[in-house]
């Protein structure tokens, strides 16, 4: 059996009407779910002690979570600026500024400047959480929760932004149209073992899985070969995609219908969350994994800053 390393990646335009039950998101006064909770503050960044180098700046801050605002761009409350010559990738392909849009997910390894109170994007890389063929409203066997304004037809090729209710339902924040040369991938977690392998409920045609087991997150991709899936990647998806590239890490999760956050990331007793629940989670990293110090409600699309209004040298200290 494995050490569980579960990710989930943030998404937009998750609702009470999605989550039955939930409260509302972008709301309350701060802390978690409006709690006002926080974990004691320490030097460093989000408590790891990281000092300023040279002429300023953090040796690098990860972010992962959904785009919801423009004027560069906002992600996790956060305005990220874009530089021309960062590198922006879809999938491991490159691309440019123009490919970004609202609702995407997108993993941003930045530097943050206490002394400009800014942070600068070095590399951008979207993230879909499904890529493929629909197929009576799926993709590859994936129940999606479409948005109001994608009506999805049955052979049409897409690529989707999202994270998974508990149930299993990927809500998606962004519909992206997808080439078949592209070919398919999917991230979710692995059941089974080299007999039989499943991502997410699907099938995977593997008898390896590469070092992996069972209750690993992973990110499985490939193409079709005369009608048939073949396999070309399977590699594990974790908390933290940056390594040890970055001194600090803010990641958008969903707690899970027991109120628990994804596996991999570590948060203190005196912090509680609710089910169902969009938070976005500041940290250090820890391995593949996080330590949290903060939680709060994440922004939806439309929104730029944290309901809480907790500005960004209170999430990335440097002293």
């Amino acid at each position: 059996m494995i050490g569980r390393r579960i990710l989930v990646l943030g998404l937009a335009g998750l609702t009470s009407l999605l989550f039955p039950g939930a409260p509302g998101f972008g709301q309350g006064t701060g802390g978690i779910g409006g709690t006002g909770a926080r974990v004691a503050e320490g030097g460093g960044i989000g408590g790891t002690g990281a000092r300023v180098a040279g002429g300023g700046g953090i040796g690098g801050t990860g972010i992962v979570g959904v785009v919801t605002d423009f004027g560069s761009i906002w992600v996790n409350g956060i305005e990220v600026e874009l530089p021309a010559e960062a590198p922006i990738a879809i999938e491991g392909r490159a691309t440019g500024a123009a490919a970004l849009h609202l609702g995407q997910v997108v993993a941003v390894h930045a530097i943050w400047s206490p002394q400009e109170q800014r942070m600068t994007a070095t590399s951008v890389s979207v993230r879909y959480q499904v890529a493929g063929p629909v197929d009576d409203g799926r993709v590859l066997g994936q129940p999606i929760a479409w948005p109001r304004d994608h009506a999805p037809k049955s052979g049409e090729w897409v690529a989707i932004s999202g994270l998974r209710r508990a149930d299993g339902v990927i809500v998606a924040s962004s519909v992206d149209p997808w080439s078949p040369e592209h070919g398919w991938l999917l991230r979710g977690t692995l059941t089974g073992d080299e007999g039989s392998v499943s991502l997410s409920g699907f099938e995977l045609p593997v008898s390896d899985l590469s070092g992996l087991t069972e209750g690993t997150a992973a990110r499985a991709s490939g193409v079709w070969r005369q009608g048939r899936l073949a396999v070309e990647s399977l590699t594990a998806d974790p908390v933290n995609p940056f390594g040890g590239s970055v001194a600090a890490l803010t990641v958008e999760v969903v707690t899970d219908s027991r109120g628990q956050l994804p596996p991999g990331i570590t948060l203190p007793a005196n912090i509680a969350v609710r089910a169902n629940q969009r938070l976005v989670i500041d940290g250090r990293p820890a391995g593949t994994g996080m330590t949290a110090n903060r939680a709060s409600p994440a922004p939806s699309v439309g929104q730029r800053g944290l309901s809480d209004a907790t500005p960004l040298s209170n999430r990335f200290r440097t002293e």
